[in-house]
């Protein structure tokens, strides 16, 4: 089933040099297609069923013996991921999207400090699949993704002009990497 994933930063909160990571605020939002999350919609009179927890969301996979959900991870998520806001939205003929706001450091072992404050930086954000390509395939929304209008840090120059997004294969999974590079505010430092 080919997913479609969206990332819009609106908040770039940290980027911690020693540490070599990052913290985001961000949007983000998953939409397939699948026959078995169809309905009829004359058994809820309704056209679109709309979940706003976790626990809302699981127990209506198990009440409609659903076992395969596209389940995603950060990949290169250095501590926990605090979700601020989620839903799920289904549609009678099985049409879903998953959006969910979230907090998360990032990790960014690419960082080169040889030409600061004068350094060109790239940043990371690896989305990846925790089924095979059996089960799901992963396509980035690169005309959705991008950077919020206020991100929030003084330090660093962020624009969609240079952000990226590309699937790689990982063992088996799709893995999509949002990359953007930045240099450093030069009045900043000044």
């Amino acid at each position: 089933i080919p997913v479609t994933f969206t990332l819009q930063i609106d908040q770039i909160t940290s980027v911690d040099q020693q540490a070599e990571n990052f913290g985001i605020v961000a949007n983000s939002k998953m939409a397939f297609h699948d026959p078995a999350f169809a309905f009829n919609p004359d058994t809820c009179r309704c056209d679109l069923k709309r979940f706003r927890s976790q626990r809302a969301i699981n127990a209506y996979l198990a009440e409609n013996d659903i076992n395969i959900f596209p389940e995603l991870l950060f990949f290169n998520q250095q501590a926990g991921r605090t979700t601020q806001e989620l839903i799920l939205e289904i549609t009678a003929s099985g049409s879903v999207s998953y959006f969910e706001r979230f907090a998360a450091t990032l990790q960014a072992p690419d960082f080169n400090f040889r030409q600061f404050p004068f350094d060109t930086q790239q940043f990371y954000v690896r989305v990846q699949s925790l089924f095979e390509r059996d089960f799901f395939t992963l396509a980035p929304d690169t005309m959705n993704s991008g950077f919020g209008v206020q991100l929030g840090e003084e330090e660093w120059i962020f624009t969609n002009d240079e952000f990226t997004a590309e699937v790689i294969d990982y063992k088996g999974r799709d893995q999509i990497a949002f990359g953007f590079t930045t240099h450093r505010h030069l009045n900043f430092y000044v």
